[in-house]
C-alpha cells in the first residue's frame, strides 16, 4: 500500500488557505501530521496524508438544501 504524502503548501494550495492556516488546522487536531526526518537530530519535514486531506474536506461539507 502506498501512502501519498503531500507537503503543508501543497496542502495550502489543495485549500486555497495559507501555509499558516494549515499550520493552525495541524494545531487544532484537525489534520494529522507525518514528520520525515532524513538523518538524525535533524528537523523533520511536515507531510500530511492525502487521505487526511481528502477526510478533512468532506467533514467541511455542508448540505445545501432546496428551498
Amino acid at each position: 500500500m502506498t501512502t501519498r504524502l503531500l507537503s503543508v503548501p501543497a496542502v495550502a494550495a489543495l485549500l486555497d488557505c495559507s501555509r499558516t492556516h494549515v499550520y493552525g488546522l495541524i494545531a487544532a487536531g484537525h489534520l494529522r501530521p507525518v514528520d520525515i526526518a532524513a538523518k538524525p537530530r535533524t528537523r523533520p519535514k511536515t507531510r500530511i496524508r492525502a487521505t487526511d486531506v481528502d477526510a478533512y474536506i468532506e467533514r467541511q461539507t455542508r448540505e445545501v438544501r432546496a428551498s
